[in-house]
């Protein structure tokens, strides 16, 4: 582990050095990926093909022994064969894998003027694409979702993903930083491919998952070059994404200032266990009512409005702060991504 950690630590270095050359190496990397898949559902090919073959010529060879010889070996050809048959079927399933449209209540511009015009000048400001879909969604978080046509590939459906919970605690500054550092993501030309990575990893993890629980010939031939791979493409990936949240950090301070973008990546942190604190009081209730609350997102709006108390804000807050960053996350801690944009408004001021 501390092998890794080094490892993780020199890639961060590089990453800030040359991200340019850095997310050519991931590509290269991905690239390698996907040889060494088609290698290993290529002997799991030739694995069924092998079994398939080794039962016909039992079965053309005729003869009673040969026979016997087949009814005593079927069951063993069959139960080498079926998890054979299925690693390779979900392999190949999961390089077409396409994940389900978000669920949320679409907004349209009518509906939300001010939201759309900030958008519209954020993609004209920054020169990116267009969200294709705005949804609200009840959630302490925003996030953006790219959905390609044929699995890892195709033509992406733009969505933006707003939780309700979180914008009824934001300023309208505080609310619009969360939308520049979302769009942040999609026109800084790191949003497709970040997704696609991010895909990519879903699909290693489906073969993994197969693979470490077949103990066939094939699986023993392909599963080392799979955990040889496996931890530096996670290792390189997970820096990528690190590097794309202080990008998107970047892009909402260069939209809506580096204070405001402090302030809202603040506020999400004191957000998030108001609403744990609020669902834990919600569901403390059901014991003692004959009905489940009429309306879980009104209760919260209500809640939220309560006076807290400083010393809990603080407590909370120093908690998201203390927190310790892990080599598999996909976003940098709050120390860093503060310290990160105190920067860039120091440049902001000496300008």
């Amino acid at each position: 582990m501390d092998r890794f950690d080094s490892m993780v630590r020199r890639l961060e270095r590089e990453s800030a050095a040359a991200p340019g050359h850095y997310r050519a190496k991931v590509a290269l990397l991905a690239l390698l990926g996907f040889l060494i898949l088609g290698l290993v559902l290529a002997t799991l090919g030739a694995g069924l093909v092998a079994l398939a073959g080794i039962a016909a010529a039992m079965a053309y060879s005729g003869g009673a022994l040969m026979l016997l010889l087949l009814a005593k070996f079927g069951k063993l050809l069959l139960l080498l064969a079926v998890p054979l048959w299925f690693t390779l079927k979900s392999g190949l399933q999961a390089l077409f894998v396409r994940f389900p449209a978000p669920c949320g209540r679409e907004i349209a511009r009518a509906d939300a003027p001010s939201l759309f015009a900030a958008l519209d000048d954020m993609r004209v400001r920054m020169g990116g694409p267009r969200f294709h879909h705005v949804l609200v969604v009840n959630d302490v978080n925003a996030a953006v979702v790219q959905r390609p046509a044929f699995g890892l590939v195709g033509f992406p459906r733009n969505y933006l993903l707003l939780g309700l919970p979180l914008l009824e605690c934001l300023d309208p500054d505080e609310a619009l930083a969360i939308v520049a550092h979302e769009y942040g993501h999609l026109a800084g030309a790191h949003g497709r491919f970040s997704a696609f990575i991010y895909r990519l990893r879903h699909t290693w993890d489906t073969v993994q998952a197969h693979l470490d629980h077949f103990e066939g010939w094939a699986a023993k031939l392909a599963r080392p070059l799979v955990r040889w791979y496996a931890p530096y493409f996670n290792a390189y990936t997970y820096v990528m994404a690190r590097a794309d949240e202080y990008r998107a950090d970047a892009a909402a301070a260069e939209l809506v200032g580096a204070a405001s973008a402090s302030h809202a990546l603040k506020r999400v942190n004191l957000v998030a266990p108001r609403y744990e604190q609020y669902m834990e009081h919600t569901y403390g209730r059901v014991d003692g009512e004959s009905a489940p609350p009429a309306d879980l997102l009104h209760g919260w709006a209500e809640y939220a409005r309560r006076p807290c108390a400083a010393a809990t804000l603080r407590v909370w807050l120093d908690d998201a702060l203390d927190r310790q960053g892990h080599f598999a996350d996909t976003h940098p801690t709050l120390r860093a991504r503060l310290a990160a944009l105190a920067r860039h408004g120091q440049q902001e001021w000496s300008q």
